[in-house]
């Protein structure tokens, strides 16, 4: 359903009609590209200059902390209010779509550290080839 929807949104994009994903679905989908895509073990493509990074990741009633580390990224729920360097809220289609890379910047709420979002959106490309 999660590789339908996005093929869906893809065929949107490309007659210009905004794509819109159940917000069930969406938050699913959240979940499944953040715990199951990007968490785990990158050293096979560390990026050693970013340090430690923490990224929240809010919409509806779900908050997920992204830890990004060298050669490691974290996924957890996270606290409302949780200690990060940058966010990206909004409506969980919205999210959904800017985690694929099928949204731009403007379409979700992108908050804090410019270079922790390009470092979470750099290991995102990455994960979702």
């Amino acid at each position: 359903a999660q590789e339908t929807a996005v093929h869906r949104a893809d065929a949107d994009l490309a007659v210009d009609r905004a794509p819109v994903i159940d917000p069930d679905l969406a938050t699913d989908g959240v979940d499944e590209i953040l715990v199951i895509m990007l968490a785990g073990d990158w050293s096979d493509d560390p990026a050693p200059e970013s340090g430690t990074q923490l990224v929240t990741v809010a919409t509806g009633e779900r908050r997920w902390l992204v830890t990004l580390e060298p050669e490691t990224v974290a996924v957890s729920e996270a606290e409302a209010g949780a200690d990060a360097n940058a966010s990206v809220e909004g409506d969980p289609s919205s999210v959904l779509l800017w985690l694929w890379g099928r949204a731009g910047d403007d379409q979700a709420r992108l908050n804090g550290s410019t270079s922790a979002l390009r470092l979470m959106r750099q290991r995102l490309v990455l994960a979702t080839q």
